[in-house]
This record gives structure tokens, sequence and C-alpha cells, in this order.
């Protein structure tokens, strides 16, 4: 049974000043979804043709094959759609692991509302109203050049750390574990900040801590110590996307005890009094600085993926682990040039983001 291996992701947000849908090379493409569902749905089977007869009925909530009455998308859903990525990918990984990847390039966490592949179209579930996704879900202006292509490309091997591949996991050796834990912090940060609410927001902290954590510690002597060396591995790895990293780095662990030793809840009951509803009204700077450590992370990870991918390649000799790679290039300055010129192009295929009053605005449009 030949099958095709295409995804397409529908998602809300501004409106996308295209007509034709926009290929950004290797069978990649951005559309611009201001249309009829029934014109959609035609479109979209040409590029993901239905396996099947039956799958076919799964493609249209008006034919008699559709027995999910709970996955129906009729036009008033459909109209909160209003940009969509077409992603060729490997058969086995699935939806979930393609929206990882994605989620590790976007400057937000992206919610799709429905997902196409040649089984059917299905409607995604979301802890959050619609209405709140409109400026959040506003990402496809950074998808709209070859650079997620590219980097999707280069990242998709590595994926076997977010599936869990049974024919790998037995083989795999404590830095694989390490990469596997840190990989599915991350997308469970992103379930977090799908249903996030007022009352322990903070606990983002804790999330991205583990994150870094898992990816940069090793068998450090004391607490003080594993902070330290965190902040200069993390420094060496991607301390030219954020030359204030180990101050931050500092800043977000103090987050971090404030929320998982009580302080912070000291704070908010303070808050609380001031406000009308009663609710603990947080600082926008702090969200926005939260936000920035997320970004981070994701830096982090994709870099020790690239550079764990590079060591067992053994384009470092006599090293066979990227954490004593990383170690070395603390003090050794050419090997922390290696590094940086082994991982900085693909990290700089990653859009940022800058926080100002507030909000988060895209930046990365302007890359040459």
């Amino acid at each position: 049974m030949d099958r095709c291996s295409s995804l397409f992701f529908a998602f809300m947000g501004a409106g996308i000043n295209q007509i034709q849908p926009l290929k950004t090379g290797g069978g990649f493409e951005v559309w611009r979804m201001q249309k009829k569902l029934d014109d959609f749905i035609e479109e979209v089977r040409k590029k993901i043709p239905p396996v099947n007869d039956n799958a076919l009925g799964n493609y249209h909530i008006g034919h008699p094959v559709t027995k999910f009455a709970q996955n129906e998308i009729d036009e008033e859903y459909f109209s909160n759609v209003s940009w969509g990525l077409l992603i060729p990918c490997s058969m086995e990984l699935g939806k979930n692991v393609v929206m990882s990847i994605v989620d590790l390039f976007s400057t937000r966490f992206l919610y799709p509302l429905f997902v196409v592949d040649d089984m059917s179209i299905e409607k995604m579930k979301t802890k959050r109203e619609l209405w709140m996704s409109l400026v959040t879900q506003t990402q496809q202006e950074v998808f709209k050049n070859e650079y997620f292509s590219r980097f999707y490309i280069f990242l998709e091997p590595m994926a076997t750390y977010v599936n869990l591949e049974e024919s790998k996991r037995k083989s795999w050796d404590k830095e694989d574990w390490r990469l596997v834990a840190a990989w599915h912090t991350f997308c469970e940060l992103r379930d977090y900040d799908d249903g996030k609410n007022i009352i322990g927001w903070q606990r983002e902290a804790s999330e991205i801590t583990v994150i870094l954590e898992s990816l940069l510690t090793a068998e450090d002597a004391t607490q003080n110590e594993v902070g330290y060396r965190l902040r200069k591995r993390a420094a060496t790895l991607v301390g030219d996307f954020f030359p204030e990293i180990e101050k931050n780095i500092k800043k977000l662990y103090d987050k971090r005890c404030s929320f998982v030793h009580g302080s912070f809840f000291a704070e908010a009951a303070k808050q609380a009094k001031k406000s009308e509803d009663g609710f603990p009204l947080p600082d926008m700077a702090e969200f926005d600085f939260l936000e920035s450590q997320i970004e981070v992370a994701r830096f982090v990870l994709v870099a020790c993926l690239i550079l764990s991918e590079a060591t067992r390649a053994n384009k470092f000799d006599g090293y066979t682990k990227y954490m004593d790679v990383l170690e070395d290039s603390i003090i050794n300055v050419d090997m922390r040039r290696r590094v940086n010129e082994l991982v900085n192009p693909v990290l700089s295929l990653m859009p940022k983001i800058q926080p100002i009053q507030g909000r988060t605005m895209v930046r990365g449009e302007d890359k040459k």
C-alpha cells in the first residue's frame, strides 16, 4: 500500500497576504486559508491523497462514511483558520513528533486547529479559548522562507529521541537519555503553556531549569558548582545568541527557588489584596523574562542535539560524549570555536523573540 507521508497543520492567526501556497523548498509550503472548506479539501487532497475509499470519508463531514461526529469540522470552525503548513515527513514519526520539531523552530508554541494526513482530517484539542490564540499563533512570517525547511530536514533524523523508537532505546547511553529527558520536558512545557493559569504560572521557571540541567549538568561536586558550570556551558554553547545568558540563568534560578520554596506565594498574597478581583496580578516583565528563557532552552536543546550527533560521528577526535566536548570548550578557545562553527549555522536559522512592553514581537524576518 502506497501512503503519502506529508502532513498539513492548520493554525489561527492574522490574515496572510498571498493567494497561492508559498513553496519554501523540499516540498514545504505555507498556505493562505481564507477559503471555503470544500475548496480547501479539494486542494489538500491533491497534496495528501486519501490512502483508500474508507479514509476518503474522514475528509469531509458530509460523506456517508464519516462516523466521528466529535471530529467534525464545519464551516464555522474552519473560519477560525488563517494559515497552514504542509510538511513532508517520515511516515513513522507521526503528528506529535513533527509538531515538536515545529515548536523547536517557532517563536511561540503552536496549537493546530486540525491536522491532515492520508487517513483523515482530525480536529485537535486545546485547553484554551480560540480567541486567546489569535496573537500567539500569528507565526506564519517566520515560516515563509527556506529557514524552516532547512532546519526541519536537519532535525528530523534526531526525532528518534522524542518518539522513543523501540529499535534504538536499548542501545542508548547516558548521553542519549539526557536528550530524551530534555526534549520530552520541552514537550511538557508546551502542554503546560496550553493550560497556563494565573495561580501557578511561575512553574515555567522549574520546567526550564529541568531542561537546562538535563542537558548541561554532569557529576559536579556541589550545588554551587552545578549552577556555575551550567552557566558556563550554556554561554559556551549559545552565548553568541544570548550575550547575557549567564546573568539571566542565575535570575531564572532565583525565580525557580521563589516558586519552589514559597516566597513567590507570599508576594502573590500581597498582590491579591491590591487587585479588584482578588487574583494576584503578575508583572508583565516576569512573563516576558520567562518567555525569553523558554527561547534559551530551545536553542540549548537544538545545540546539544547537533553537538551530540557530531561527537558520535567522530568530528571531535578522542571524544565520545558531547558533555566532555562542551566542558573542554569552556577553557579551550580553539575547541569553543569549533563548537560554535558547528552549531551556529543551524541556530542562525531559528527566529528569535524580543519582548517589548509586555508583548512579544517576532524578530528574525530581517535575516540575510
